[in-house]
């Protein structure tokens, strides 16, 4: 395994500069800066409009966590609503990891509706921690902790297995590519109990969508795609097993759960119905991403869809 170093990461985020994706036009240019603040890698700034909080890294249009201050569990965004689909491929998790704090929106809901959860939230921004404390309602407890450290690197010094590994960890509109790679996954892997899954946050309009793909399967041997519609966001899920769900089947699993633990903000079934794709393409021989090459920086702009896309 590579030594991810801190110089490797930062140029792995300069090659990144592409413009950050957006759902819905939610803030205005003149939204109010409610903090800002210098970290180790970016300039952080929280803004407000109306019931809307934003967490915005890098620049104050860059937004990459909201909250509704009227509705604190509500997903602004489609896409952490979506990751909660991952809940019905096992039973009652015990533990999950969260690369990727933002707002902590994902961490929250999770402890809401599974109180005992254990779970570890690794955030290499030590500014984003505080921000989510201290304007998110994020509350960090014995059960509910962050680590700020980058999230191979935690991955690589801990033995400890998960339940649940979700992966939303951001720089400059895409992940960094040492989370991309298969090594990072075949390390994400290693850290899954045994019924285990794991869930990434991804886009579907890259180049980078067949490469993503190809490494996944090569990894995993399967993965379902999600496909947001009011956003590009593509929400990818594999467990440890491989293992393969029929719709009809997925369908079923997303039902029981949504009625064992009562979802007031979404519904896991409805959300599969609307949103799985099993046309996940990218051809025969494309190539994986690896530690030794992935050039993410030649595969962030539009990609051409294939028929049926």
């Amino acid at each position: 395994m590579i030594n991810v170093t801190r110089s490797v990461i930062f140029a792995a985020f300069a090659a990144l500069a592409v413009v950050w994706a957006s759902e819905n036009n939610l803030f205005s240019p003149d939204s109010e800066i409610v903090f800002e603040a210098e970290s180790p890698y970016q300039t952080i700034y929280v803004t407000r409009e109306g019931n809307i909080l934003a967490l915005r890294n890098g620049s104050r249009f860059a937004r990459t966590s909201f909250i509704d201050v009227t509705k604190p569990y509500r997903h602004v965004f489609e896409y952490t609503g979506l990751m909660m689909m991952a809940l019905a491929y096992l039973g009652e998790p015990k533990s999950a990891l969260v690369i990727g704090l933002g707002g902590g929106t994902v961490s929250k809901y999770l402890k809401k509706y599974y109180p005992e959860l254990y779970i570890i939230n690794v955030e290499m921004d030590p500014i984003v921690a505080k921000a989510a404390k201290q304007y998110f309602d994020f509350v960090e407890t014995a059960t509910n902790r962050i680590v700020v450290m980058d999230g191979r690197r935690f991955l690589s010094r801990s033995d400890k297995k998960y339940d649940l590994i979700f992966l939303d960890a951001y720089h400059g509109g895409y992940i960094p590519f040492h989370l991309l790679t298969k090594e990072f996954l075949t390390l994400v892997k290693d850290h899954l109990s045994e019924n285990g899954v794991v869930v990434s946050n991804t886009w579907r309009s890259q180049k980078l969508y067949e490469r993503e793909s190809a490494t996944w399967a090569d990894v995993f041997g399967y993965f379902d795609s999600y496909l947001g519609q009011r956003s590009g966001n593509r929400i990818v899920m594999a467990t440890k097993a491989g293992r393969r769900y029929s719709p009809s089947e997925l369908i079923a699993r997303m039902t029981a759960t949504q009625k064992k633990k009562q979802f007031q903000e979404i519904s896991l079934p409805k959300m599969a119905r609307d949103t799985l794709d099993r046309k996940s393409f990218f051809p025969p021989g494309t190539p994986i991403l690896t530690d030794d090459y992935a050039p993410v920086n030649l595969l962030v702009e539009p990609r051409q869809r294939s028929v049926g896309q």
